[in-house]
């Protein structure tokens, strides 16, 4: 026999919705890579939140100096939280964080100061 959930239908989905927003991003999708998998499954056990989105485009080093590097096509494209955030907190590390279009070229981000 099938169990059935005694709550209205919809609430699962605010339910699921609600723990997405508070989490602050989206949850990945276990990877379907073996050792991947068995690392996501590690860290989410353990209580971390894993994200594999919104990482940025490159990392380039030169002569001691580590740059990140997100590419958007145009100036008018931003970023989506995910990146956003991960630039911020890389920014607060001290790590120089980029946006580059073809018509803007590089642009810094900076870390936003907490109030």
């Amino acid at each position: 026999m099938k169990r059935r959930d005694s709550r209205a239908p919809g609430v699962q989905d605010a339910l699921r919705m609600t723990r997405r927003r508070l989490a602050g991003y989206k949850p990945s999708r276990r990877p379907k890579n073996v050792a991947e998998g068995l690392c996501y499954d590690a860290l989410t056990t353990a209580g971390w939140r894993v994200s594999k989105r919104g990482w940025p485009d490159f990392c380039a080093f030169k002569h001691g100096t580590m740059i990140v590097v997100e590419v958007k096509s145009s100036h008018t494209h931003g970023l989506r939280q995910e990146q956003h955030d991960i630039m911020q907190f890389l920014a607060s590390k001290g790590i120089l964080c980029y946006r580059w279009t073809p018509e803007t070229s590089f642009a810094q981000l900076h870390a936003k100061l907490p109030k």
